[in-house]
């Protein structure tokens, strides 16, 4: 039994990933919608200002990366849920 939020948060990020061709910087729409959700711990690697593991790429294409992966896992994860 997880906290609401996190659906939500989820949901939200999945939408902005559909629609991010639609926003000039996506990546700060990601860091906005983390403040709003205080920064859940699994997703710090999707802000451009934390720090990520020594040696992970860096810049758009990699936080893009790692939007999606979360996204991923986060689908598995719930799909998996039981009822």
């Amino acid at each position: 039994t997880e906290e609401p939020s996190t659906v939500w948060f989820y949901l939200a990020l999945e939408w902005l990933y559909v629609h991010r061709d639609d926003y000039a910087d996506p990546l700060e729409m990601v860091e906005m919608l983390s403040a709003d959700f205080e920064f859940p711990a699994d997703a710090r690697a999707l802000l451009r200002f934390t720090r990520v593991q020594p040696g992970a790429p860096m810049g758009p294409d990699a936080m893009e990366h790692r939007w999606r992966d979360y996204l991923r896992a986060k689908s598995r994860e719930f799909a998996a849920r039981r009822l």
